[in-house]
């Protein structure tokens, strides 16, 4: 799973576009998981949560 912005990165630099995880967002239910992937879907970007540590 993409935990932070790190790990998007290395995902992004191998050409691995789509990715799931804490980092992104916690596990949500179906309802909340569609519409944050239509968010997502429609700008193009996921956003990727602030973590501390």
């Amino acid at each position: 799973g993409v935990e932070n912005a790190g790990l998007a990165a290395l995902l992004l630099d191998a050409s691995c576009h789509y990715g799931q995880g804490f980092g992104y967002a916690p596990a949500l239910p179906a309802q909340e998981a569609e519409v944050y992937l239509n968010e997502s879907l429609s700008d193009g970007v996921a956003p990727l949560k602030a973590r501390s540590g």
